[in-house]
């Protein structure tokens, strides 16, 4: 029993921290570069909700726009 709390608690930690580190990875819209914020315009209202991930899969395409 005591096992199983442990573990339960542990996973819970690592949930959490890997929540919190991909909170650390969100990029604000004005910390974009001026040509990134070119490119993905038509994403500026909804870009505070999207996940960090889908942020820098988008900052990645824009570079390859720029390119």
């Amino acid at each position: 029993m005591r096992n199983s709390f442990r573990n339960v608690v542990l996973l819970l930690a690592l949930v959490l921290s890997v929540s919190l580190s991909a909170a650390e990875e969100a990029v604000q819209w004005q910390d974009l570069s001026a040509p990134e914020r070119k490119v993905l315009t038509p994403l500026e209202d909804k870009w505070k909700t999207l996940s960090p991930q889908r942020q820098q899969r988008l900052r990645k395409g824009a570079a390859r726009w720029q390119g």
